[in-house]
């Protein structure tokens, strides 16, 4: 049986540039147009990192930092409620819990099959689908959470990127006993400790979180 040469040898394998061979192919455009196609693809990795530094941020509750990847005169909504500048963008996202992470506590929210379209005005769009993975031990409370986001996004002074627009529609889920008091069948460890917590929890911490447990959950007791 033959042996194939590779295409690569020892002294450059793993090099993600290979020395040029030949003449270039011909790009079918003008100079003028690869810069122009070259900065799109440029944009639409700063719109989608921008989208993505946002899921971080609120994973983490780090509200300061959300609000300062929105206009100061942008429109979010989260279902029916609609919230609008920076203030606005600041009170939508601390209905989903107080700002930072407490001991026992889970918001992660992963986006996925993120779409991002460039507009010649200087616009662009980005969708996704966001699943939220929702807990607090201290409560025993824990749910899922499945959204479609949409992002209207422009670029600013020095092609800095901001959200403009942010619509979020949201399909709750439910573990019914919380992710705090679901343990592993094969467990040896007895009762998890927040199944202790939780009922140290008073009614006056309930009042304080509002709507939303700790977890970020909504009505999901």
């Amino acid at each position: 049986m033959p042996v194939i040469p590779t295409h690569f040898g020892a002294y450059d394998a793993g090099t993600p540039l290979m020395k040029p061979v030949g003449d270039a192919p011909d790009p079918g455009m003008s100079v003028g147009e690869l810069a122009a196609h070259i900065g799109r693809l440029n944009d639409e990795d700063a719109v989608r990192n921008l989208v993505h530094a946002y899921g971080y941020y609120l994973d983490r509750r780090m509200w300061g930092d959300v609000v300062d990847l929105f206009t100061v005169d942008a429109a979010i909504r989260f279902d029916d409620e609609v919230f609008h500048g920076s203030e606005g963008a600041r009170r939508a996202h601390e209905a989903r819990g107080p700002e930072g992470l407490g001991w026992g506590e889970a918001a992660e929210h992963p986006l996925f099959d993120v779409t991002v379209e460039i507009a010649d005005d200087g616009t662009a769009r980005a969708r996704g689908i966001q699943l939220g993975i929702l807990a607090d031990v201290r409560t025993g409370t824990a749910c899922w959470e499945f959204a479609t986001v949409r992002a209207r996004l422009v670029a600013g002074t020095g092609g800095l990127w901001r959200i403009a627009g942010l619509d979020v529609d949201v399909l709750p889920g439910r573990l019914p006993r919380g992710m705090g008091r679901r343990r592993h069948p094969g467990s040896t460890t007895g009762p998890h400790p927040g199944d202790r917590a939780a009922r140290a929890v008073t009614a006056a911490d309930r009042r304080r979180r509002g709507r939303r447990d700790g977890s970020g959950c909504r009505g999901h007791r």
